[in-house]
This record gives structure tokens, C-alpha cells and sequence, in this order.
């Protein structure tokens, strides 16, 4: 039968092209993870400064690799009168994940599921373990 040039399409159909292709994303994303993870394993073979993220003890200076995992939060805030910015997040390795807080001008260029090289200062706030780079840190995107 001539739909009159509509398109005609069956719902439940629809669902499962979508649920597919979610599924099929998730899928290149996990894979993705996984290669990453390898490609970051592999980095800290070959650099002994570099260490695990469970390898971290409060109160040190640390060298991690591993890729934003999650978004925790950006926010503005006034500090003695200025306005200033604070990015939170997670970093991932093969061993676990950890708290990243960046400020102002550090927060630019990082993007969920990148991978980076992050040298900084070990510490514990509201009972959550993170690593901050304070004035002697440093992160760097990584091509892998």
C-alpha cells in the first residue's frame, strides 16, 4: 500500500535499531578501554617512574598514565575576591582509579576517555584519595 510519501516505521523495530546501537557503541568503547589500558600497561613497563594508581601513597609526590574515566565536576568559585575554576575527575589504569583535581588554566585540553601522563601530590580530602599537581605538577595528553 502507498504510504502518500510518509515514512512509515514500526516502533518496536525502531527500539531495537537504537538498542543495537547503543549496545554496538558501548561495545567500541569498551574495546577502546581495553586497548588503552594495554598501551598504558606497556608505558609503565618501559618507565620506571611511572606507577600504579594503587601503588599510591598519601603524602608523596606520584607519576601516573591512565585515561579520564569519568567527570566528577567543573565549577567556579570566589576565592579573595576572584573567581577561579575546578575541574575534578577520575583517571583510570589497569589497577584502579583515582581522584584528579585540576585549577584555572590546567582544566583546558582534558577530555572524557583521553588518556594522560599526570605528575603530582598525593593526598586524601573528605576521605577520598587524589592527586593534585600544585605548584610542581604536571599533566600531559598522551598519544597513544
Amino acid at each position: 500500500m502507498d504510504s502518500g510519501g510518509a515514512d512509515i516505521y514500526c516502533d518496536p523495530c525502531y527500539k531495537d535499531a537504537i538498542g543495537e546501537t547503543v549496545a554496538d557503541k558501548e561495545k567500541e568503547e569498551n574495546q577502546k578501554q581495553k586497548d588503552m589500558l594495554s598501551k598504558i600497561k606497556e608505558l609503565k613497563r618501559n618507565n620506571s617512574k611511572i606507577r600504579s594508581i594503587t601503588d599510591l601513597n598519601l603524602g608523596e609526590n606520584g607519576e601516573i598514565v591512565g585515561f579520564v574515566s569519568s567527570v566528577i565536576s567543573i565549577k567556579e568559585f570566589k576565592k579573595n575576591d576572584k573567581l577561579r575554576k575546578l575541574a575534578e575527575f577520575r583517571i583510570k589504569d589497569e589497577t584502579g582509579e583515582i581522584q584528579v583535581v585540576l585549577y584555572e588554566d590546567k582544566i583546558a585540553g582534558v577530555f572524557y576517555g583521553e588518556p594522560y601522563h599526570i605528575k603530582g601530590f598525593v593526598k586524601e580530602f573528605n576521605g577520598i584519595k587524589q592527586i593534585t599537581l600544585g605548584f610542581n605538577g604536571a599533566i600531559t595528553k598522551l598519544t597513544l
